[in-house]
């Protein structure tokens, strides 16, 4: 509508927005997408966006609940970065795109995936594609998770992101979908239609 989130300058894990309450529809047992518009107005050091569980294992924590979980975040060179966990292992995947899109305009970012692959959309359309780690859905970002390092045990819009923040960051119409977008399904969600 006529109003977006504005994640300060500076921010840090207190700058965010939570989300409580019965978070288990966060849990993703096949394909998922997930999606917002982004306008960088200034600062550096980078900026989680959807924050949907925390990264990476707690020291010495191998077992389930170490890696649940996934962030879409903006790295602090402006770029595009994808992390995700699973319920399976403890092991993570990562995707980026590594132009900036640090430009002062409305970004429409945000990443899909399925059991055959992960990718980044910048602006309706494909700017990576990673098939070597689909396998790891499903992932349960309800689940308890012991490490705080870089994002909290509730899912956040803005806030702490990976490796970074402070981005002078708006963030509006963040959408999660428990199913891989087609590319029509895509188009039709980032125009508000769908």
């Amino acid at each position: 509508g006529d109003y977006s989130m504005q994640s300060p300058a500076s921010s840090d894990q207190s700058d965010y927005l939570d989300i409580t309450g019965d978070i288990t529809d966060l849990d993703m047992t096949s394909g998922y997408s997930f999606m917002a518009w982004v306008k960088i107005l200034g600062g550096s050091g980078g900026q989680g966006i959807i924050v949907l569980g925390a990264c990476c294992s707690a020291s010495g924590n191998t077992n389930e609940t170490g890696r649940q979980g996934y962030v879409l975040t903006i790295e602090s060179g402006g770029s595009l970065r994808f992390w995700g966990g699973s319920d399976n292992n403890n092991t993570n995947y990562n995707t980026s795109y590594g132009t900036s899109i640090n430009n002062g305009n409305w970004r429409h970012i945000g990443v899909r995936v399925n059991t055959d692959q992960v990718q980044l959309l910048v602006d309706g359309s494909v700017v990576t594609t990673n098939t070597s780690y689909a396998s790891n859905i499903p992932t349960s970002p309800s689940k308890a998770n012991t490490n705080n390092s870089y994002g909290i045990n509730n899912p956040q819009i803005g806030g702490d992101g990976i490796h970074g923040r402070g981005f002078d960051v708006l963030i509006d119409e963040v959408r999660v979908y428990k199913e891989y977008l087609s590319d029509n399904d895509w188009s039709s969600a980032k125009s508000g239609a769908w």
